[in-house]
């Protein structure tokens, strides 16, 4: 296997079978893992609102070069009233512009994320927020800032030495997989049966939010 559209048949089979309600009315994107994909390939499904912002439900595996599905990520989180957005990228960067008093054009900003969130005061709860994040280099300094997309209410600024600061969320690393305690171990997902739960060492994995991965050894 060498090529994306030959990773995305295998994973797309598989998913179809699987985790239909992950993949529906999702199309799946290919990345390569490691240089000249000699790792393997990463698929992706994510679902997006008519407005662009993108939803917590999601489905990631990896393919191996030799053509076996070797790692799962997954969120079953749905939202079925996704918040309205109001806030065009450009508006929220001059909320931003406004919130901070400085000029935007004189920083180095990255392409802004909108999401739907859950606010910072009820992680747990059932309440959404669309949410744009931005990200931008000031002299020394980033600023990771997040605007409200419905209100265009700032929700919060971080800022660190640019030398020292966290990257963008991502994706877990393919082929680990969180088993609480110990080093990440690598999870082979045979298709002959659906991944729902994975137990390592006596612990059961369970859904939890903030992207959930399983497993079958």
């Amino acid at each position: 296997m060498s090529t994306a559209g030959e990773a995305m048949a295998i994973a797309v089979a598989y998913a179809d079978r699987f985790h239909p309600d992950l993949v529906r009315g999702a199309a799946p994107s290919a990345d390569p893992v490691g240089a000249d994909a000699g790792h393997g390939w990463l698929v992706r499904w994510r679902h997006r609102t008519g407005d662009g912002l993108l939803l917590p439900t999601r489905l990631d595996v990896r393919i191996e070069p030799g053509g076996t599905l070797t790692a799962l990520w997954l969120e079953r989180t749905t939202i079925p009233d996704p918040p309205t957005v109001h806030l065009t990228e450009i508006e929220a960067w001059e909320v931003l512009e406004g919130h901070l008093s400085l000029r935007v054009e004189d920083a180095d900003t990255a392409d802004a994320s909108l999401v739907a969130e859950r606010p910072r005061e009820a992680p747990d709860g059932d309440e959404w927020r669309a949410h744009w994040l931005l990200l931008m280099t000031v002299g020394d300094e980033v600023i990771h800032a997040v605007v409200d997309a419905t209100t265009g209410t700032p929700v919060g600024t971080d800022r660190f030495p640019s030398s020292g600061a966290p990257t963008a969320p991502t994706s877990p690393p393919p082929g680990a997989v969180d088993i609480g305690g110990g080093p990440p171990r690598p999870v082979v997902v045979r298709l002959g049966r659906p991944p729902l739960l994975s137990t390592v060492a006596g612990r059961t994995t369970r859904p939890r939010c903030g992207g959930v991965r399983y497993g079958t050894g």
